[in-house]
């Protein structure tokens, strides 16, 4: 399935050039293709996690990060903590 190629808004393409088209990974593309067997709802779903993601960022030291990222390099351990504090 990986190389196979899918017609997409009139272009025959693979998951890896529907994805750069995007802008979303690969993986999730192909994640969502697979559940769907749709690539247009598979582009939707995809359109909303980055709409939704996009929502989620904080600004921290001068970088947009998830509050999942900033307890990584914060070396927490559980974001959760983090996430009720900020909010």
């Amino acid at each position: 399935m990986l190389n196979e190629k899918i017609e997409f808004y009139g272009k025959t393409m693979s998951i890896k050039a529907i994805s750069m088209e995007i802008g979303i990974s690969r993986d999730t593309l192909q994640k969502y293709y697979e559940e769907t067997h749709n690539i247009y709802e598979a582009e939707k779903i995809c359109r909303d996690v980055i709409m939704q993601k996009s929502e989620s960022l904080v600004d921290y030291n001068g970088e947009m990060l998830t509050i999942q990222t900033i307890a990584k390099k914060e070396g927490l351990k559980d974001a959760k903590t983090l996430k009720k504090y900020y909010e």
